[in-house]
């Protein structure tokens, strides 16, 4: 289900995870709340506005579901 606040920012719940985008046009992102001290894992923001704690590889990329997501899909 997509909802969309006051047209300006519009989020998701993609499997579980909380997602916005500003606009239509740009990609959707996942919130990193915050990163682990072991360089490895962060935390990644829920729908229902928990955390879940997932890797991260030196190329900034976080996994969910077994998925790789770049830096322009998450937002800190």
């Amino acid at each position: 289900m997509t909802l969309l606040f006051n047209s300006l920012i519009e989020v998701r719940n993609f499997h579980g995870f909380y997602q916005f985008r500003d606009t239509p046009s740009e990609p959707w992102q996942f919130i990193i709340t915050g990163f682990c001290f072991d360089d490895i894992h962060c935390h990644v923001m829920t729908f229902d506005r928990k955390e879940i704690k997932v890797p991260i590889n030196d190329k900034d990329e976080i996994l969910i579901k077994g998925r790789r997501y770049g830096h322009e899909k998450w937002q800190h």
